[in-house]
Protein backbone atom coordinates (compact mmCIF):
# COMPACT_ATOMS: atom_id res chain seq x y z
CA UNK A 1 0.00 0.00 0.00
CA UNK A 2 1.42 3.32 -0.90
CA UNK A 3 0.40 6.54 -0.29
CA UNK A 4 -1.28 8.88 -2.62
CA UNK A 5 -2.01 12.66 -3.06
CA UNK A 6 -4.74 14.10 -4.69
CA UNK A 7 -4.45 17.97 -6.23
CA UNK A 8 -7.32 19.83 -6.13
CA UNK A 9 -8.22 23.71 -7.25
CA UNK A 10 -9.91 25.75 -5.53
CA UNK A 11 -12.62 27.29 -7.31
CA UNK A 12 -16.45 28.99 -7.24
CA UNK A 13 -18.29 25.77 -6.42
CA UNK A 14 -15.37 23.45 -5.09
CA UNK A 15 -12.67 21.25 -5.56
CA UNK A 16 -11.96 20.39 -9.27
CA UNK A 17 -9.65 17.26 -9.36
CA UNK A 18 -6.33 18.20 -11.18
CA UNK A 19 -4.22 15.44 -10.45
CA UNK A 20 -3.55 12.21 -8.42
CA UNK A 21 -0.21 10.60 -7.77
CA UNK A 22 1.55 8.37 -5.71
CA UNK A 23 4.53 9.52 -2.96
CA UNK A 24 7.55 10.07 -4.19
CA UNK A 25 9.35 7.87 -2.10
CA UNK A 26 7.09 5.00 -4.03
CA UNK A 27 8.12 3.19 -0.65
CA UNK A 28 4.98 1.06 0.61
CA UNK A 29 5.56 1.96 4.41
CA UNK A 30 6.20 6.03 3.94
CA UNK A 31 3.88 8.26 5.69
CA UNK A 32 4.37 11.52 5.31
CA UNK A 33 2.97 15.55 6.71
CA UNK A 34 3.05 18.59 3.99
CA UNK A 35 4.66 21.20 6.25
CA UNK A 36 4.66 23.97 3.93
CA UNK A 37 4.66 25.27 0.00
CA UNK A 38 6.35 27.74 -1.84
CA UNK A 39 7.56 28.89 -5.37
CA UNK A 40 6.00 25.65 -6.66
CA UNK A 41 7.83 23.48 -3.63
CA UNK A 42 6.24 21.18 -1.58
CA UNK A 43 7.99 20.50 2.11
CA UNK A 44 7.34 16.76 3.58
CA UNK A 45 8.38 15.59 6.76
CA UNK A 46 7.73 11.74 7.19
CA UNK A 47 9.24 8.20 7.87
CA UNK A 48 9.34 4.77 6.77
CA UNK A 49 7.35 2.99 9.15
CA UNK A 50 9.11 0.09 9.15
CA UNK A 51 12.77 1.36 9.47
CA UNK A 52 11.43 4.42 11.38
CA UNK A 53 13.44 7.04 9.25
CA UNK A 54 12.87 10.82 9.23
CA UNK A 55 12.67 11.69 6.05
CA UNK A 56 12.71 15.72 4.83
CA UNK A 57 11.84 16.14 1.34
CA UNK A 58 12.00 19.24 -0.87
CA UNK A 59 9.82 18.16 -3.90
CA UNK A 60 8.75 19.84 -6.92
CA UNK A 61 5.72 17.44 -8.36
CA UNK A 62 5.30 19.90 -12.15
CA UNK A 63 8.70 18.35 -12.37
CA UNK A 64 8.65 15.45 -11.10
CA UNK A 65 11.62 16.12 -8.83
CA UNK A 66 12.43 15.98 -5.15
CA UNK A 67 16.03 16.87 -3.40
CA UNK A 68 16.17 14.45 0.11
CA UNK A 69 16.80 17.30 2.89
CA UNK A 70 20.18 15.27 5.04
CA UNK A 71 19.68 15.43 8.65
CA UNK A 72 21.31 19.04 10.83
CA UNK A 73 24.42 18.45 11.83
CA UNK A 74 24.10 18.59 15.61
CA UNK A 75 22.10 15.91 17.38
CA UNK A 76 19.31 16.32 19.68
CA UNK A 77 15.47 16.36 19.72
CA UNK A 78 14.09 17.66 16.56
CA UNK A 79 11.15 20.00 17.64
CA UNK A 80 9.98 21.78 14.42
CA UNK A 81 10.97 23.41 11.13
CA UNK A 82 9.81 26.05 9.13
CA UNK A 83 9.97 25.94 5.14
CA UNK A 84 10.36 29.53 3.10
CA UNK A 85 12.12 31.81 0.26
CA UNK A 86 14.82 34.06 1.08
CA UNK A 87 14.36 36.76 -1.60
CA UNK A 88 18.21 38.54 -1.06
CA UNK A 89 19.99 35.68 -1.53
CA UNK A 90 17.33 33.99 -4.37
CA UNK A 91 17.53 30.89 -1.80
CA UNK A 92 14.71 28.42 -0.88
CA UNK A 93 15.89 27.40 3.33
CA UNK A 94 14.54 24.88 5.84
CA UNK A 95 15.30 26.11 9.10
CA UNK A 96 15.20 23.47 12.10
CA UNK A 97 14.92 23.91 15.56
CA UNK A 98 16.00 21.52 17.80
CA UNK A 99 15.55 20.48 22.08
CA UNK A 100 18.73 19.65 23.00
CA UNK A 101 17.36 19.16 26.41
CA UNK A 102 14.17 17.25 27.09
CA UNK A 103 13.64 18.74 30.35
CA UNK A 104 13.92 22.17 29.18
CA UNK A 105 14.23 24.90 26.31
CA UNK A 106 18.03 25.20 25.18
CA UNK A 107 17.21 25.24 21.63
CA UNK A 108 19.89 24.46 19.00
CA UNK A 109 18.71 26.01 15.66
CA UNK A 110 20.30 25.39 11.74
CA UNK A 111 18.90 26.31 8.38
CA UNK A 112 19.13 24.67 5.23
CA UNK A 113 19.98 26.51 1.86
CA UNK A 114 19.03 24.59 -1.33
CA UNK A 115 21.52 26.60 -2.87
CA UNK A 116 24.21 24.94 -0.91
CA UNK A 117 22.78 22.00 0.13
CA UNK A 118 24.16 22.13 3.25
CA UNK A 119 23.17 22.83 7.16
CA UNK A 120 24.80 25.24 9.04
CA UNK A 121 24.25 26.84 12.63
CA UNK A 122 22.24 30.21 13.80
CA UNK A 123 21.79 32.32 16.47
CA UNK A 124 18.60 30.93 18.88
CA UNK A 125 19.07 34.63 20.24
CA UNK A 126 15.00 35.87 20.73
CA UNK A 127 13.46 32.57 20.34
CA UNK A 128 12.21 32.58 24.29
CA UNK A 129 9.09 30.72 23.48
CA UNK A 130 9.06 27.25 22.53
CA UNK A 131 7.37 25.80 19.42
CA UNK A 132 5.25 22.57 19.57
CA UNK A 133 6.69 19.20 18.32
CA UNK A 134 5.89 19.26 14.61
CA UNK A 135 3.87 22.31 14.85
CA UNK A 136 2.74 23.82 11.55
CA UNK A 137 3.61 27.11 10.22
CA UNK A 138 1.61 29.88 8.66
CA UNK A 139 4.38 31.19 5.81
CA UNK A 140 3.30 35.24 4.86
CA UNK A 141 5.41 37.82 4.27
CA UNK A 142 8.94 35.21 3.87
CA UNK A 143 8.38 34.97 7.27
CA UNK A 144 7.02 31.49 9.47
CA UNK A 145 5.04 31.85 12.06
CA UNK A 146 4.25 29.21 14.90
CA UNK A 147 2.14 29.62 18.11
CA UNK A 148 3.89 28.84 20.57
CA UNK A 149 3.49 28.73 25.04
CA UNK A 150 5.48 31.78 26.62
CA UNK A 151 7.38 30.11 29.17
CA UNK A 152 7.11 33.56 31.45
CA UNK A 153 3.74 32.82 31.77
CA UNK A 154 3.95 29.22 32.48
CA UNK A 155 3.71 29.77 36.61
CA UNK A 156 0.65 32.07 36.67
CA UNK A 157 -2.91 32.03 35.92
CA UNK A 158 -2.70 34.47 33.20
CA UNK A 159 -1.11 31.61 31.14
CA UNK A 160 -0.75 33.17 27.23
CA UNK A 161 0.53 31.81 23.92
CA UNK A 162 2.27 33.94 21.50
CA UNK A 163 3.35 33.97 18.16
CA UNK A 164 7.15 32.84 17.08
CA UNK A 165 8.54 34.29 13.48
CA UNK A 166 11.50 33.63 11.74
CA UNK A 167 12.53 35.82 8.33
CA UNK A 168 14.00 33.75 5.99
CA UNK A 169 16.10 37.29 4.66
CA UNK A 170 17.01 38.13 8.05
CA UNK A 171 17.48 34.82 9.57
CA UNK A 172 16.49 35.74 13.17
CA UNK A 173 13.28 34.94 15.60
CA UNK A 174 10.89 37.57 16.86
CA UNK A 175 7.72 37.25 18.51
CA UNK A 176 4.15 38.65 18.58
CA UNK A 177 1.02 38.39 20.63
CA UNK A 178 -1.80 37.04 19.85
CA UNK A 179 -5.32 38.26 20.09
CA UNK A 180 -6.60 38.51 24.12
CA UNK A 181 -9.20 35.82 24.83
CA UNK A 182 -9.19 36.12 28.73
CA UNK A 183 -13.06 37.86 28.69
CA UNK A 184 -14.43 35.16 26.89
CA UNK A 185 -14.56 32.42 29.67
CA UNK A 186 -12.92 29.75 26.96
CA UNK A 187 -10.88 26.66 28.23
CA UNK A 188 -8.32 26.66 24.57
CA UNK A 189 -7.98 23.43 23.12
CA UNK A 190 -6.43 23.99 20.12
CA UNK A 191 -4.60 26.56 18.68
CA UNK A 192 -3.41 27.28 14.62
CA UNK A 193 -2.37 30.27 12.53
CA UNK A 194 -2.81 30.01 8.79
CA UNK A 195 -3.13 33.01 6.18
CA UNK A 196 -6.51 34.72 5.24
CA UNK A 197 -5.77 36.18 1.68
CA UNK A 198 -2.65 38.48 2.60
CA UNK A 199 -3.59 38.84 6.55
CA UNK A 200 -2.59 36.38 9.39
CA UNK A 201 -5.55 34.70 10.90
CA UNK A 202 -5.84 32.86 14.33
CA UNK A 203 -8.18 30.11 14.94
CA UNK A 204 -8.79 28.85 18.14
CA UNK A 205 -10.83 25.89 19.35
CA UNK A 206 -12.47 26.27 22.92
CA UNK A 207 -15.37 25.00 25.09
CA UNK A 208 -17.39 27.22 26.88
CA UNK A 209 -16.71 27.00 30.72
CA UNK A 210 -20.01 27.31 31.05
CA UNK A 211 -20.95 24.53 29.16
CA UNK A 212 -18.31 21.64 28.94
CA UNK A 213 -19.77 19.98 25.93
CA UNK A 214 -20.30 22.96 24.00
CA UNK A 215 -16.94 23.48 21.39
CA UNK A 216 -16.93 26.20 18.95
CA UNK A 217 -13.82 27.53 16.52
CA UNK A 218 -13.03 30.90 17.05
CA UNK A 219 -11.41 33.24 14.09
CA UNK A 220 -9.29 35.91 14.36
CA UNK A 221 -7.54 38.16 11.80
CA UNK A 222 -4.25 40.65 11.89
CA UNK A 223 -6.07 43.67 10.01
CA UNK A 224 -2.08 45.39 9.59
CA UNK A 225 0.21 42.59 10.04
CA UNK A 226 2.73 43.20 12.83
CA UNK A 227 -0.11 45.45 14.95
CA UNK A 228 -0.76 43.37 17.96
CA UNK A 229 -4.07 45.69 17.77
CA UNK A 230 -5.54 45.15 14.84
CA UNK A 231 -6.28 41.56 15.90
CA UNK A 232 -10.13 41.58 15.10
CA UNK A 233 -12.50 38.94 15.39
CA UNK A 234 -14.46 37.71 12.55
CA UNK A 235 -16.50 35.35 13.41
CA UNK A 236 -17.02 32.27 15.74
CA UNK A 237 -17.79 28.38 14.22
CA UNK A 238 -20.04 25.99 16.29
CA UNK A 239 -17.79 22.44 16.52
CA UNK A 240 -20.00 20.48 19.08
CA UNK A 241 -21.70 18.29 16.46
CA UNK A 242 -19.37 17.04 13.41
CA UNK A 243 -16.24 19.60 12.43
CA UNK A 244 -13.32 19.23 14.02
CA UNK A 245 -10.10 20.69 12.68
CA UNK A 246 -9.55 23.76 10.57
CA UNK A 247 -7.84 23.32 7.16
CA UNK A 248 -7.44 26.82 5.90
CA UNK A 249 -9.08 29.91 3.91
CA UNK A 250 -10.43 29.64 0.45
CA UNK A 251 -10.81 32.10 -2.11
CA UNK A 252 -13.89 33.01 -1.25
CA UNK A 253 -12.93 33.49 2.49
CA UNK A 254 -15.15 30.33 3.17
CA UNK A 255 -13.42 28.42 5.99
CA UNK A 256 -12.39 24.83 4.89
CA UNK A 257 -12.31 22.60 7.78
CA UNK A 258 -12.25 18.38 8.45
CA UNK A 259 -15.04 16.30 10.19
CA UNK A 260 -14.42 13.67 12.25
CA UNK A 261 -15.12 11.56 9.84
CA UNK A 262 -12.21 12.67 7.44
CA UNK A 263 -14.07 14.73 4.85
CA UNK A 264 -14.00 18.09 3.95
CA UNK A 265 -16.17 20.75 4.20
CA UNK A 266 -16.50 24.64 3.71
CA UNK A 267 -18.28 27.29 5.97
CA UNK A 268 -19.80 30.15 4.85
CA UNK A 269 -19.57 32.97 7.49
CA UNK A 270 -22.10 35.16 6.16
CA UNK A 271 -24.88 32.19 6.28
CA UNK A 272 -23.51 30.43 8.72
CA UNK A 273 -24.08 27.25 6.43
CA UNK A 274 -21.46 24.06 5.83
CA UNK A 275 -21.20 22.74 2.43
CA UNK A 276 -19.84 18.78 2.02
CA UNK A 277 -17.20 19.26 -0.82
CA UNK A 278 -17.30 15.38 -1.24
CA UNK A 279 -13.65 15.31 -0.54
CA UNK A 280 -12.80 12.15 1.58
CA UNK A 281 -8.96 11.47 3.50
CA UNK A 282 -7.90 8.97 5.30
CA UNK A 283 -8.63 7.68 8.53
CA UNK A 284 -5.60 6.08 10.17
CA UNK A 285 -5.36 5.97 13.42
CA UNK A 286 -1.68 4.57 14.84
CA UNK A 287 -3.80 2.67 18.13
CA UNK A 288 -7.05 3.36 19.80
CA UNK A 289 -6.03 6.28 22.20
CA UNK A 290 -4.39 8.40 19.54
CA UNK A 291 -5.52 11.55 17.29
CA UNK A 292 -5.72 10.24 13.88
CA UNK A 293 -3.75 11.44 11.18
CA UNK A 294 -4.78 14.42 9.42
CA UNK A 295 -5.61 14.08 5.83
CA UNK A 296 -6.05 17.79 4.11
CA UNK A 297 -2.94 20.58 3.38
CA UNK A 298 -4.18 23.86 1.76
CA UNK A 299 -1.54 26.37 0.25
CA UNK A 300 -1.13 28.67 -2.40
CA UNK A 301 0.60 27.03 -5.49
CA UNK A 302 2.52 28.48 -8.50
CA UNK A 303 4.09 26.46 -11.02
CA UNK A 304 7.63 26.14 -10.97
CA UNK A 305 10.73 24.60 -12.86
CA UNK A 306 12.83 25.26 -9.93
CA UNK A 307 14.92 21.32 -9.53
CA UNK A 308 14.07 20.62 -13.35
CA UNK A 309 17.86 21.21 -14.38
CA UNK A 310 19.07 19.43 -10.73
CA UNK A 311 19.67 15.77 -10.19
CA UNK A 312 17.27 14.24 -7.80
CA UNK A 313 18.51 12.93 -4.82
CA UNK A 314 16.99 10.23 -2.31
CA UNK A 315 18.97 8.36 1.44
CA UNK A 316 19.81 4.75 0.61
CA UNK A 317 17.21 3.40 1.99
CA UNK A 318 14.22 5.17 0.30
CA UNK A 319 15.49 3.57 -3.35
CA UNK A 320 16.90 5.15 -6.12
CA UNK A 321 15.92 9.06 -7.53
CA UNK A 322 14.25 7.39 -10.03
CA UNK A 323 12.38 6.71 -7.74
CA UNK A 324 11.21 10.38 -7.59
CA UNK A 325 8.99 11.26 -10.94
CA UNK A 326 6.02 11.22 -10.37
CA UNK A 327 3.88 12.71 -12.74
CA UNK A 328 4.38 16.02 -15.34
CA UNK A 329 1.66 18.33 -16.05
CA UNK A 330 1.27 21.55 -16.65
CA UNK A 331 0.10 23.40 -13.49
CA UNK A 332 -2.87 26.90 -13.39
CA UNK A 333 -0.67 29.66 -12.08
CA UNK A 334 -1.39 31.39 -8.63
CA UNK A 335 -3.95 28.77 -7.43
CA UNK A 336 -5.01 27.18 -4.11
CA UNK A 337 -4.58 23.74 -4.00
CA UNK A 338 -5.25 20.69 -1.20
CA UNK A 339 -3.93 17.80 -1.36
CA UNK A 340 -5.31 15.06 0.29
CA UNK A 341 -3.74 11.79 1.42
CA UNK A 342 -5.12 9.01 0.55
CA UNK A 343 -3.40 6.28 2.67
CA UNK A 344 -4.11 2.64 2.40
CA UNK A 345 -5.37 2.39 -1.68
CA UNK A 346 -4.32 -0.67 -3.22
CA UNK A 347 -1.60 -0.14 -5.84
Amino acid sequence: MIEHYSFRLDNSHGFDEYAEHESPTKNPGSRFHIFGSCNGLLCLYGCIVEKSFPILLLWNPLVGKGVAVPGPGVGGWFQTFGFGFDELRNDHKVVAILALDIQGFQPQVEIYSLNSGMWREISPEALRCPVPFKFPQAYLNGVAHWVATDPRTQSSDAKRSCIVTFSFKYEVFGEMMLPETGSMLLEITMEYLTVLQDSLSFINIANDLGDGEHSSCWVWVMEKYGVEESWTLLFRVDTSSVLDWPVGFRMNGELAMETREASLVSYDPESKQVKDLGIRGCELVQNENARRTRSFYMGKYVESLILLEREASAPEHMGTSDEYSVFVAEFEKAVDVVLRILTGEEV
